[in-house]
């Protein structure tokens, strides 16, 4: 999606995410639906076949509330690191295009570490022998 606009990005993005979402929802529906259709054939001919007890449905039930759940968690947590990454991307990528910075200038740099004037020792100090050395 090199070519598309950034709004337009988001909504496909946003529209890809539902549209998946809602085609997973839509399987688990048609799969519960399927289930019941099995449970009221079976209901109508008891004697071809055995009927599930209340408890197997119940724990059916209970499943596929717990793999719908986890299924959202996924999702969100897809969701979250995707943006994530979009983010760093970008501050990478314009971290790499971005121009170089203007160098400093270096022509007083070493003014910095000069001894200031009125530190420095005289000439005639320096041509004097120290008292240390007397001794």
């Amino acid at each position: 999606m090199a070519g598309v606009q950034e709004e337009n990005r988001r909504r496909i993005a946003l529209s890809l995410l539902v549209v998946g979402t809602a085609l997973i929802l839509l399987g688990v529906f048609l799969w519960i639906s399927h289930q019941r259709g099995i449970a009221d054939t079976a209901a109508l001919a008891p004697m071809t076949k055995p009927g599930r007890s209340p408890v197997d449905k119940v724990t059916q039930v209970k499943v596929i509330q717990h793999v719908l759940f986890m299924l959202i968690v996924l999702i969100g947590i897809l969701s979250v690191s995707l943006y994530a990454l979009k983010v760093w991307s970008r501050r990478y990528r314009q971290a790499l295009f971005r121009k170089p910075a203007a160098p400093t200038p270096s022509s007083d740099v070493w003014a910095m570490h000069k001894v200031p004037e009125e530190l420095l020792p005289d000439d005639q100090d320096l041509n004097r022998p120290s008292p240390e050395g007397e001794g």
